[in-house]
């Protein structure tokens, strides 16, 4: 950046010739050799040049609110009440192999806004907090 500016400074390139030469748009270079924008970044960067190497921009998947706040512990305390009252129906309910059914179904919910997030490489799921939409197709 520095020396596409320099080179345009001192007239030896043109603006659009240093900005095919050097890869920065015309725009950029017309701003930094103006002074309307500094020629130094005025910001700081939260990342380390390794941590921002670690990155990717994975598509989260949708998971909504309520579905959110559900810990372990809720879930743990869920399958514990349905025992206690399956029990008090049939004590050999869960162990009668006769009881077993399986029924499977499968949805596709309309939800289109699933952008790429960032995040780092060693993170296996990705989620994002969506509405409580109930539009979806079910198979």
């Amino acid at each position: 950046m520095l020396k596409a500016v320099e080179n345009i400074k001192t007239k030896c390139l043109s603006l659009r010739v240093a900005s095919r030469a050097f890869g920065i748009p015309a725009s950029t270079l017309s701003d930094k050799c103006s002074g309307r924008m500094p020629l130094e970044p005025t910001h700081f960067t939260l990342l380390t040049t390794t941590e921002a190497q670690e990155l990717t921009l994975p598509r989260p998947q949708s998971l909504v609110k309520e579905r959110a706040l559900v810990t372990p512990a809720a879930i743990a305390n869920w399958f514990d009440t349905i025992k206690t009252f399956m029990d008090s129906i049939d004590p050999k309910i869960f162990t009668d192999g006769n009881r077993v059914y399986n029924a499977d179904e499968s949805g596709f919910a309309f939800d289109p806004r699933a952008r790429k997030v960032v995040t780092f490489e060693e993170v296996k799921n990705v989620y994002k907090v969506t509405s409580n939409s109930k539009a979806k197709v079910m198979v």
